[in-house]
């Protein structure tokens, strides 16, 4: 009996497969590296909408009347919160007024952590993942060590500048950082 399941189970894993490979309409690539789409699959193609930058600030304006006077006090009333101050370890959606950048944080690390706050113009997030070979200059030498006196993480010292954390790490420590 237990050989019937097994036969069972497998029939049923091809037959499965199967419809998987038949509901899927494959995109082929010719010889000159263009898409091959077919005019069906055009109508279906969602357009893509780039995010609203005019998103109403005054929404929770009085729940997070606390909470505002405590970011003007660090940011001088550039850094606004979109959304609704629920803790302080709730990830919320700010808005900088300065360098008109939307970023996720916490309010905690905000107010309190030195190497979590907002720096306009900086580029939190991670750089691309494919690896591009840079020559460092001694220009990039120079801003690396004034951008770690200022407080900067190595990790956002290495995205600001495109290289990698043990590039930074190398460089300062010949500095003698």
């Amino acid at each position: 009996m237990a050989r019937n399941k097994n036969k069972l189970k497998k029939r049923k894993k091809r037959y499965l497969k199967k419809q998987f490979k038949q509901s899927v309409k494959r995109i082929g690539l010719n010889v000159t590296n263009k898409l091959l789409l077919n005019p069906d699959d055009l109508e279906r193609v969602i357009p893509v909408t780039p995010p609203r930058t005019d998103l109403f600030l005054g929404k929770y304006e009085a729940e997070n009347q606390a909470y505002q006077q405590e970011l003007d006090q660090v940011y001088n009333g550039t850094v606004a919160p979109k959304e609704r101050f629920i803790n302080q370890n709730a990830s919320l959606l700010h808005v900088c007024s300065e360098c008109k950048s939307e970023f996720f944080s916490k309010p905690l690390y905000l107010l309190t952590k030195e190497n979590q706050k907002h720096v306009c113009g900086l580029d939190n997030s991670r750089v691309s993942p494919e690896k591009i070979k840079r020559r460092i200059t001694e220009k990039d030498k120079k801003e690396m060590v004034e951008l770690f006196k200022q407080g900067l993480t190595k990790s956002k010292i290495a995205t600001h500048l495109g290289v990698s954390r043990p590039t930074v790490i190398k460089y300062l420590r010949q500095v003698g950082l």
